[in-house]
Protein backbone atom coordinates (compact mmCIF):
# COMPACT_ATOMS: atom_id res chain seq x y z
CA UNK A 1 0.00 0.00 0.00
CA UNK A 2 0.99 3.64 -0.66
CA UNK A 3 2.36 5.71 2.04
CA UNK A 4 0.46 8.99 0.41
CA UNK A 5 -2.90 6.81 -0.17
CA UNK A 6 -3.86 6.96 3.84
CA UNK A 7 -3.75 11.05 3.85
CA UNK A 8 -5.34 11.42 0.43
CA UNK A 9 -8.04 9.07 1.72
CA UNK A 10 -8.66 10.63 4.97
CA UNK A 11 -8.65 14.21 3.32
CA UNK A 12 -11.15 13.06 0.82
CA UNK A 13 -13.62 11.39 3.53
CA UNK A 14 -13.64 14.80 5.36
CA UNK A 15 -14.02 17.14 2.58
CA UNK A 16 -16.88 14.93 1.39
CA UNK A 17 -18.58 15.98 4.80
CA UNK A 18 -17.98 19.53 4.15
CA UNK A 19 -19.42 19.12 0.68
CA UNK A 20 -22.36 18.01 2.23
CA UNK A 21 -22.67 20.27 4.66
CA UNK A 22 -22.24 22.94 2.41
CA UNK A 23 -24.63 21.75 -0.39
CA UNK A 24 -27.31 20.66 2.35
CA UNK A 25 -26.71 24.54 3.84
CA UNK A 26 -27.03 26.31 0.45
CA UNK A 27 -29.88 24.38 -0.81
CA UNK A 28 -32.19 25.91 2.34
CA UNK A 29 -31.11 29.00 1.31
CA UNK A 30 -31.67 28.91 -2.11
CA UNK A 31 -35.04 27.25 -1.53
CA UNK A 32 -35.99 30.33 0.79
CA UNK A 33 -34.62 32.56 -1.54
CA UNK A 34 -36.49 30.93 -4.37
CA UNK A 35 -39.94 30.90 -2.49
CA UNK A 36 -39.85 34.83 -1.70
CA UNK A 37 -39.96 35.72 -5.07
CA UNK A 38 -43.11 33.43 -6.12
CA UNK A 39 -46.01 35.64 -4.80
CA UNK A 40 -48.00 33.67 -2.02
CA UNK A 41 -51.49 32.72 -3.43
CA UNK A 42 -53.04 31.89 0.91
CA UNK A 43 -51.34 33.21 3.21
CA UNK A 44 -54.56 31.25 5.58
CA UNK A 45 -53.09 28.62 4.62
CA UNK A 46 -49.83 28.32 6.70
CA UNK A 47 -50.23 26.24 9.89
CA UNK A 48 -49.50 27.51 12.85
CA UNK A 49 -49.84 23.49 14.22
CA UNK A 50 -46.79 22.44 12.06
CA UNK A 51 -44.34 24.80 13.63
CA UNK A 52 -44.60 22.30 16.91
CA UNK A 53 -43.53 19.16 14.34
CA UNK A 54 -40.31 21.74 13.14
CA UNK A 55 -39.32 22.61 16.59
CA UNK A 56 -39.24 18.82 17.40
CA UNK A 57 -37.19 18.11 14.14
CA UNK A 58 -34.96 20.94 15.35
CA UNK A 59 -35.12 19.21 19.19
CA UNK A 60 -34.01 15.96 17.67
CA UNK A 61 -31.17 17.55 16.00
CA UNK A 62 -29.74 19.18 18.41
CA UNK A 63 -29.99 15.98 21.20
CA UNK A 64 -28.10 14.02 17.95
CA UNK A 65 -25.44 16.13 17.67
CA UNK A 66 -24.55 17.07 21.36
CA UNK A 67 -25.70 14.08 23.36
CA UNK A 68 -25.36 10.90 20.83
CA UNK A 69 -22.66 12.60 18.62
CA UNK A 70 -19.63 12.65 21.26
CA UNK A 71 -20.57 8.92 22.55
CA UNK A 72 -20.28 7.48 18.68
CA UNK A 73 -16.21 6.04 18.32
CA UNK A 74 -16.63 5.03 14.40
CA UNK A 75 -16.59 7.10 11.71
CA UNK A 76 -19.71 5.39 9.58
CA UNK A 77 -21.86 5.98 12.59
CA UNK A 78 -20.47 9.43 13.42
CA UNK A 79 -21.43 9.99 9.04
CA UNK A 80 -25.23 8.48 9.45
CA UNK A 81 -25.87 10.79 12.80
CA UNK A 82 -24.53 13.52 10.52
CA UNK A 83 -26.53 12.88 7.71
CA UNK A 84 -29.46 12.43 10.13
CA UNK A 85 -29.39 15.12 12.23
CA UNK A 86 -28.29 17.89 9.15
CA UNK A 87 -31.84 16.42 7.79
CA UNK A 88 -33.36 16.81 10.64
CA UNK A 89 -32.51 20.70 11.12
CA UNK A 90 -33.29 21.27 7.75
CA UNK A 91 -36.51 19.96 7.53
CA UNK A 92 -37.25 22.53 10.35
CA UNK A 93 -36.08 25.62 7.97
CA UNK A 94 -38.15 23.91 4.89
CA UNK A 95 -41.08 23.90 7.49
CA UNK A 96 -40.86 27.22 8.09
CA UNK A 97 -40.12 28.03 4.64
CA UNK A 98 -43.13 26.38 3.05
CA UNK A 99 -46.03 26.07 5.73
CA UNK A 100 -45.51 27.96 9.03
CA UNK A 101 -46.79 31.00 10.29
CA UNK A 102 -43.39 32.09 11.36
CA UNK A 103 -41.24 31.81 8.32
CA UNK A 104 -38.30 33.59 9.31
CA UNK A 105 -38.09 32.62 12.75
CA UNK A 106 -37.93 28.65 11.71
CA UNK A 107 -35.80 29.39 9.06
CA UNK A 108 -33.23 31.17 11.09
CA UNK A 109 -33.60 28.33 13.67
CA UNK A 110 -33.32 25.93 11.05
CA UNK A 111 -29.99 27.42 9.70
CA UNK A 112 -28.55 27.61 13.56
CA UNK A 113 -29.19 23.94 13.81
CA UNK A 114 -27.53 23.17 10.66
CA UNK A 115 -24.37 25.19 11.73
CA UNK A 116 -24.00 23.27 14.64
CA UNK A 117 -23.73 20.31 12.28
CA UNK A 118 -20.69 22.11 10.21
CA UNK A 119 -18.08 19.29 10.23
CA UNK A 120 -15.39 20.46 12.63
CA UNK A 121 -16.21 17.84 14.96
CA UNK A 122 -14.89 14.99 12.37
CA UNK A 123 -11.65 16.13 12.84
CA UNK A 124 -11.29 13.97 15.83
CA UNK A 125 -12.52 11.05 13.79
CA UNK A 126 -9.98 11.24 10.65
CA UNK A 127 -7.05 12.66 12.90
CA UNK A 128 -6.61 11.06 16.42
CA UNK A 129 -4.24 12.29 18.62
CA UNK A 130 -0.45 11.35 18.22
CA UNK A 131 -0.03 7.76 19.56
CA UNK A 132 -3.76 6.84 19.51
CA UNK A 133 -5.24 3.88 17.36
CA UNK A 134 -7.73 5.73 15.06
CA UNK A 135 -11.38 4.56 16.17
CA UNK A 136 -11.53 2.81 12.76
CA UNK A 137 -8.51 0.18 12.78
CA UNK A 138 -9.81 -1.55 16.02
Amino acid sequence: MNADAAPRSTAARALLWWLIWAGITGGLVAIDYAMRQVPETSPAARSAGLEVVALVDLLASCLARWWVLPRVRRVQSAFVLFVFGLAMAEGCGLIGVFVAVHRDALLVLGLAGMLQWMPLFARRHFAPAPGRIPPDAA
